[in-house]
This record gives structure tokens, sequence and C-alpha cells, in this order.
């Protein structure tokens, strides 16, 4: 618990230094995740701030929540916490803008299931995305976004590809953002 306190404090501290400089955005997201293995996806909400480092490059942190059944009697939480450089492909001030991103994040993760101990983990990871923001007015804005990660996980006696092949998975989300 305490290392999930120090990456959401890190990532808030690394995001407010930069937006000093330019603009910066809130907002919140919901969405649907799946994770690659699991018999089905469950929806997810989590928020973000942004800000401006290079004109048109981005800074994204990110905070979701995300719980579901992944097999019968185990269920998944997952808290993925994401820093992003996102790059406006087309600049920032059109009505629609597309972006590619790509990061890191730190996921931690608790497995319950039936009859047996609950297990938390802390993991690092990375993400692709793209994505699009509609501008709304000048100060709001939907965004709608596709991010797929891969989760580096523990592999006691596992190959690389199938520690990994459980944890990953992708998000689909649409946002609701405001220009500060």
């Amino acid at each position: 618990m305490r290392r999930l306190i120090m990456a959401i404090s890190a990532v808030v501290v690394m995001t407010v230094a930069t937006s000093q400089a330019g603009m910066a955005d809130v907002g919140a997201r919901a969405g649907y995740m799946r994770i690659t293995e699991a018999e089905d996806g469950a929806v997810l909400g989590g928020l973000f701030f942004r800000t401006d480092w290079r004109g048109v490059v981005f800074i994204d942190g990110s905070v979701y929540y995300h719980s579901e059944e992944v097999s019968d009697n185990v269920d998944l939480e997952l808290i993925p916490m994401q820093l992003s450089a996102m790059l406006f492909l087309l600049g920032r001030d059109n009505v629609l803008n597309p972006f590619v991103l790509g990061g890191g994040g730190f996921y931690w993760t608790r497995t319950t299931a039936t009859g047996h101990d609950t297990d938390s983990d802390f993991d690092f990871g990375w993400h692709l995305g793209l994505g699009a923001d509609y501008n709304l007015s000048d100060r709001m804005f939907i965004e709608t976004e596709f991010r797929y990660m891969w989760l580096d996980t523990d592999s006691k006696d596992k190959t690389f590809s199938e520690s990994l092949k459980n944890f990953n998975h992708w998000i689909g989300s649409v946002g609701l953002g405001f220009r500060l």
C-alpha cells in the first residue's frame, strides 16, 4: 500500500511541476477494459491530468479503477496509474485533434479466489495508444482513446510469454475534459 501511495504522489508531483509553463487539462474517463485471457471485460472509471510540454506534446497522468471476474471464482481488481507522452498529430487548435500516446505505469492488482488467500501485487507495465479530442468550446472537450498495455508480471517457472499473456489488456474510453 505504501508503494501505491508513493506512485500516485510521484505522478501528481511530476504533472504539476511540468504544468508551470503551459496549458493544463483535467477530466474524467469511463470505458471498457478487457484482459486478453479473461472471459469478459468490464467497465472502468478514472481521472486524468495532462499538461503542455512542447506545444503539440503533452504529458498525461491517469489513474483508473477496474474490477472484474476473470474466471469462475476468481475476481481481479486493478488500479493502473499511468504516465504518458501524447503527440497531437495536427496540433491542438482544431475542432478534432487526433493523437498518439505511449508511456509506462504502475499497476496494483488484487486477485481473490474463492476459498483461497487474497493476493496483491504491484507491477510495472508499458502502454501504447491513439485517440482524439473534440473541442466543445475553448475550455471543454470530449476525448476518446484506445490503449493497449503490457504488464511486466512475476514469472516463476514460466516462460516470458506465459507470464505476460494473462495480463495484457486494452482499454477503450471516452472522457470529458476541461482546460485550466
